[in-house]
């Protein structure tokens, strides 16, 4: 089926030219083991098997080499589970204790770090972001708040040809400042003037923290959130070392490449030209374990998981089901249920991790493949769960 490793400008190039319609790969057809298991957790046997059941039916309806998720009901029983190959040739069964990247739902964790130094007396959130980045355009009308609701009017990073370019070399490694370098370098729209979902904010939300800090963003993960919650495979990688399971990433979509791009748990690239917007690496057990917490009131003051959860309008294209954005979180509607929480996606992997306020249900999804329908699979197996059942 052909796996590419070659980050070369000139393969993408010359791929660029090439009708990706023509050459979508398709993987070899899943047939779940007849001696897997139904998951861990304390579910009873019969729901158990059915979110097994339903997590193997999406593998093969969505064509993808495997999916890892957990739920978590109103009356606290849980269930993760696991489907799929962790590579793409089915000859390797996905492990219970895979971790993935999880792209944009660093933004939550990142926003998070924010309202925790709010909640310290170290940053406002009208602060402008002057006082740390005085050199950034409009620097004097962009306050904290904008970053985090994306309407500060920055503009895309990945839209720079220069970042794109670098990036598709492996061993590429992007220093914070060189991101906020070339972002600065972009044309603005005039802050406040809207939604605008920019992966700049959050690069910016991260340098700041540091300079408040003075602590690396990823050590700051670890102290404030991971390691208080017991988070162990929660990291930003490649600041922190990957953990163990980190599986291999496939991507067939988003970059102009014959065949499957294979991203390694090493290449470090990608990883950090995404920083604080999306770099971070988890479980799906993880994911539901620290989204609990937060709109628990485990973590932030009352007040600003207020502000968090304060939702403006947020059209997003692709995105049909978002009602909402708020500090770094989205209101999203699936089959007329509220969800708060966000989705990511990463060269190689998509993630979701929603929290159902109506029920107290959360539930988390992963799997090791671009651009993927991961909300389809977190609404089935909402369902299949049989608490606040989508009709």
């Amino acid at each position: 089926m052909g796996v590419n490793r070659i980050g070369a400008t000139a393969r993408l190039v010359v791929a660029a030219s090439l009708s990706l319609a023509s050459c979508r790969t398709t993987l070899p057809p899943y047939q779940p083991r007849p001696d897997r298991d139904a998951g861990v957790g304390n579910m009873d046997g019969a729901s158990a098997e059915r979110l097994q059941a339903t997590l193997d039916r999406s593998v093969q309806r969505l064509d993808l080499p495997g999916l890892q998720a957990t739920i978590r009901l109103g009356d606290g029983r849980t269930w993760t589970g696991v489907s799929g190959t962790a590579d793409a040739d089915r000859k390797f069964p996905l492990r219970q204790n895979a971790a993935f990247r999880v792209g944009s739902l660093t933004k939550l964790y990142t926003a998070t770090l924010v309202l925790l130094l709010v909640d310290e007396g170290r940053l406002s959130l009208d602060d402008t972001i002057a006082n740390w980045l005085p050199g950034y355009p409009n620097a004097s009308r962009i306050a904290i708040r904008q970053l985090l609701s994306h309407r500060s009017g920055a503009a895309e990073l990945l839209t720079s040809t220069w970042v794109k370019v670098r990036s598709s070399f492996a061993a590429t490694t992007w220093k914070p400042e060189e991101l906020v370098a070339a972002a600065a370098g972009l044309d603005p729209s005039a802050a406040g003037e809207g939604f605008a979902y920019s992966n700049t904010n959050y690069v910016l939300l991260g340098v700041i923290c540091e300079r408040v800090t003075g602590k690396s963003l990823a050590g700051l993960l670890r102290e404030r959130i991971a390691d208080p919650l017991r988070l162990q495979a929660t990291r930003l990688v490649p600041y922190d070392p990957p953990p163990a399971g980190l599986t291999t990433g496939f991507d067939r979509d988003m970059l102009p490449l014959p065949g499957l791009y294979r991203l390694e748990p090493g290449d470090a690239s990608w990883a950090t030209v995404a920083y604080a917007a999306g770099a971070l690496v988890s479980t799906t057990e993880e994911l539901v374990r620290f989204l609990d917490a937060l709109v628990d009131h485990r973590i932030l003051s009352a007040r600003s998981l207020e502000d968090m959860l304060s939702f403006q309008e947020a059209p997003m294209a692709g995105r049909p089901e978002q009602r909402g954005y708020g500090l770094g979180i989205s209101r999203v509607e699936v089959a007329g249920l509220e969800h708060w929480g966000h989705a990511g996606l990463f060269i190689g992997s998509s993630a979701i991790a929603l929290h159902a306020p109506g029920c107290g249900l959360t539930v988390a999804v992963a799997g090791n493949l671009s651009t993927f329908d991961v909300v389809s699979v977190a609404a089935e197996l909402e369902h299949a769960a049989g608490n606040c059942a989508l009709e």
